[in-house]
């Protein structure tokens, strides 16, 4: 009588071992799909922020000649002949500002386009050039995205959302030489100073200096004009 007994509890558990198996295994499961999912938000942030940092970079070596490839870099010897000392006056100053602006924001979106593995819903691109002291710039990209992550509804079963926002930022100094010896802002401020000084044979130094570098420009402005 005891043995069928037990014989009979057997057989109603034999169901039990699979039910219990189903529900271990779909745990895992979610477990394993949301370890993923994070693992995917982990890489989108540094794909964000790795894209900031190499766009400005990229826009800050050839910040000067706006009108290149970024992705190269390359400058034909006809655009470096061709560029106007007087590039960063006024107007034109503001010019260079757009067209960059305008890569910048061309450039973050191929790259993301790349490397991202996650949705897009949301992307924006602020490019601004910084003035850090005399003759001294950096360039600034902002990227503000939001991405729906791979595997997000596993996170939803975790209290969490499957959209995320990134930000980041990068910066690099703007790497224009002809920014460095000539601007007209730049000489305007040391004539400025030099005039407003005591007379001194420092002051004289300075004022043959200016005097040298406003030739130079002049005597490079004929030479390139001469040969366009």
């Amino acid at each position: 009588m005891k043995e069928w007994k037990q014989s009979f509890l057997r057989i109603q558990e034999d169901g039990m071992e699979a039910i219990e198996g189903l529900l271990v295994i779909t745990l895992m499961l979610f477990v394993l799909l949301y370890i993923w999912a994070y693992g995917f938000l982990l890489y989108q942030n540094w794909a964000v922020q790795y894209v900031a940092t190499d766009t400005a970079s990229r826009i800050a070596q050839t910040y000067g000649y706006c009108y290149s490839d970024p992705i190269t870099g390359y400058i034909s010897h006809a655009a470096r002949v061709s560029l106007d000392p007087y590039r960063y006056k006024d107007d034109a100053d503001e010019n260079i500002k757009d067209v960059n602006a305008n890569r910048a924001q061309k450039y973050a979106r191929y790259c993301l386009k790349k490397v991202g593995l996650a949705k897009e819903k949301q992307l924006n691109v602020k490019v601004k050039s910084q003035n850090d002291g005399f003759a001294s710039n950096h360039i600034e990209v902002t990227i503000t995205a939001q991405y729906e992550i791979p595997f997000g509804f596993a996170m939803k079963y975790f209290g969490q959302s499957p959209y995320r926002e990134f930000t980041a930022t990068g910066r690099a100094v703007r790497q224009d030489i002809q920014h460095y010896i000539y601007t007209n802002k730049s000489l305007d401020a040391m004539e400025d100073a030099i005039g407003a000084g005591v007379a001194s044979s420092l002051v004289k130094s300075a004022e043959k200096l200016v005097s040298i570098i406003r030739s130079g420009v002049k005597a490079w402005r004929n030479f390139t004009s001469g040969n366009n």
